[in-house]
């Protein structure tokens, strides 16, 4: 003790420095094992790139040299089938749901002739033959919805052994009204609550569709993979009304088609419709046709005679136009 009464503390021993060459040796290796695994993925890396860029030269060359690129590429099929059935099928005056933009909806025609185009006559279209199932399904979508509008998302080209795959990812915009859900799913009209969140609303069906080609570059089957319950889980909110619409309606659960006996009904509706509507068009063309007979001066007689000249007899009477109107 110092004088003044303060503590004074020994100094503390110095640590002796313990010999790090051993462990730095071992870190350093350490880390020189990392470093060459890593330049040696970094390395196979590399050489996978190569690979790849190298198979996707070769079946970029393979897909030039197809016919399909001669009669048309499969950007160009996408771009057409879209532009064509954008607004869905064409159908006649008579069959075509109120409302319906029948001006931007392309001729029967052209859809027509985009089939016969780029399908094989004896497509496979599920376990139908014939591109016909397509044009069918196309017709009963357009004649059944208020309004039907075809919207494109994604688009996607493979090669495969001998042919050509093409995947395109879409959005199809149906119009629903109460005549809609009446044909689709007639036993929902004893749920009025469940109409109501159906009629006057757009379901949107998001679908995936593999368009596969042959040699020549036509389409020799078809394979479709709707998501119908999404798009009416969207609308209804609940899955157990989803499961209950689909149960009894007119739509293959595991497809958003219209089954057979169902299509069969709506076609012999539609034309039963249709040839009511052209009889009574055909009824009021005869009425306008003997009315303006009526209307008609009657043409004079040529006369024998130079000094005399016969006037038009006088219009017929309203009263006349009337009942033949009536």
């Amino acid at each position: 003790m110092a004088g003044g009464g303060e503590l004074v503390r020994p100094p503390k021993p110095r640590r002796q420095r313990k010999d790090n060459s051993a462990r730095a040796k071992r870190y350093r290796a350490k880390k020189k094992s990392q470093l060459d695994c890593t330049l040696a993925d970094v390395a196979a890396l590399r050489e996978r790139v190569r690979e790849l860029s190298t198979l996707r030269q070769l079946l970029s060359e393979k897909l030039v040299a197809t016919p399909l690129a001669t009669t048309g590429s499969p950007l160009r099929f996408v771009h057409e089938y879209f532009e064509v059935f954008r607004y869905g099928m064409q159908l006649p005056p008579a069959r075509r749901p109120p409302g319906q933009p029948a001006n931007k909806v392309v001729c029967g025609a052209r859809q027509e002739q985009f089939f016969s185009a780029f399908v094989q006559p004896d497509v496979r279209f599920g376990e139908t033959v014939g591109f016909h199932q397509a044009m069918q399904q196309w017709r009963m979508y357009s004649s059944v919805h208020a309004s039907l509008f075809l919207e494109f998302v994604s688009f996607r080209m493979d090669a495969i052994a001998n042919a050509t795959l093409v995947s395109t990812v879409g959005v199809l915009h149906m119009g629903y009204t109460r005549a809609t859900v009446a044909t689709l799913f007639p036993h929902a009209l004893a749920r009025e609550a469940l109409v109501a969140k159906l009629a006057g609303k757009e379901i949107r069906l998001r679908y995936t569709d593999h368009w596969y080609f042959d040699e020549s570059g036509k389409v020799v089957r078809y394979e479709l993979f709707p998501e119908m319950v999404d798009a009416l889980h969207e609308a209804v909110g609940s899955l157990g009304d989803v499961a209950w619409l689909l149960g009894g309606g007119a739509l293959l659960e595991d497809r958003a088609l219209i089954k057979p006996d169902a299509a069969a009904r709506i076609e012999q509706l539609s034309e039963d419709e249709e040839s009511d509507v052209l009889s009574e068009e055909e009824r009021l063309d005869r009425v306008d046709r003997t009315a303006a007979a009526a209307a008609a001066p009657l043409s004079p007689e040529p006369s024998h005679s130079p000094s005399l000249s016969m006037s038009p007899p006088p219009p017929p009477a309203a009263m006349a136009i009337e009942f033949l109107l009536s």
